[in-house]
């Protein structure tokens, strides 16, 4: 149950990045941001967790499976965007291409897709060279995570923008070794993680809005040093406290929920910012909702194609 619950935390989290476009003070802005801001990251290291320390004998068959499961409701949601927003011919020829997103937040499913293209390679890899397979996540490190800290306060840094390990696969690959190791990681540094992790998101954003009359856009980055260490000890911790308690099939049933929910939250959010652009109650009223239109879909899909395909 403790990665259901963590899911369905890093979906809340995400519904709020998003309405907090209706929080208009900063402070209050900035303090819901600083825990939030890892909700992206919480789902790609559920996703490495539950996948990497399995092996895959049929890559064909796993990749039908998954891209069946992740394409075919990206697909219909792709059309239910371009039908609301009304997009011209160009437009969707241009999503259709892959130039632009229907909405924005539809970039995760791109970046999954890449994933689950090396998970068959990956998992492989950490089969066998295990150790020598987190020497990559310290190179994804130092060229993702430490590189924006050194950019942020004008330190010395090599440029390795075009380095091969950027992105968020350091995330992917840190859910695998989260799994192996996390009953060795005391609750003493996991707290300290997210305490200090909070607190330097906090600070730093504070200081670039009020002293610089700016936010550095480093500020709110899934890969700064504050989110990649708040990330890591949220995860670990939802997991070693909830590692005891057996999956209910209500909680099981929302977390699946949370992949169409995703989809669908944006055009829950305007909806109710048609009433109210009220932050907490526009928050409050579309996690429940969005999940409610993401169970409805789950069941639609499985009845209608998943059961004839997979």
């Amino acid at each position: 149950m403790n990665i259901d619950i963590l899911r369905l935390i890093a979906f809340g989290f995400i519904v709020m990045i998003h309405t907090l476009i209706y929080q208009h003070d900063f402070i209050q802005y900035n303090t819901i941001f600083s825990i939030v801001g890892t909700g992206v990251n919480l789902f790609i290291i559920i996703s490495g967790y539950l996948i990497l320390d399995k092996e895959t004998k049929n890559p064909w068959k796993f990749f039908k499976k998954r891209f069946t499961i992740i394409l075919i409701p990206f697909i219909f949601w792709n059309i239910v965007y371009m039908i609301v927003y009304k997009a011209t011919v160009f437009q969707m020829l241009a999503i259709i291409a892959g130039y632009r997103f229907a909405f924005s937040h539809f970039w995760y499913v791109y970046m999954l897709v890449g994933l689950y293209l090396l998970t068959p390679w990956l998992q492989k890899v950490l089969k066998y060279a295990e150790k020598e397979t987190f020497f990559i996540v310290v190179l994804w490190f130092g060229v993702n995570v430490l590189k924006t800290f050194l950019v942020r306060y004008k330190l010395p840094f090599l440029n390795l923008s075009n380095f091969p390990i950027t992105g968020l696969l350091g995330y992917y690959l840190l859910g695998y070794y989260i799994k192996k190791y996390y009953k060795i990681i005391k609750y003493k540094y996991v707290v300290s993680g997210i305490l200090s992790g909070f607190v330097i998101t906090f600070l730093v954003s504070y200081h670039s809005f009020y002293f610089l009359d700016k936010r550095y856009p480093t500020s709110y980055d899934k890969n700064t040093l504050e989110i990649f260490i708040l990330s890591i000890s949220i995860a670990i911790l939802i997991i070693k406290l909830l590692e005891k308690y057996k999956r209910k099939n209500e909680i099981a049933t929302l977390s699946k929920a949370t992949y169409n929910a995703y989809f669908v939250h944006i055009l829950v959010m305007y909806g109710i910012a048609n009433f109210t652009q009220n932050f907490y109650i526009v928050t409050v009223l579309c996690i429940p909702i969005s999940l409610a239109i993401g169970i409805a879909f789950d069941i639609l899909f499985q009845k209608l194609i998943f059961k004839r395909i997979l």
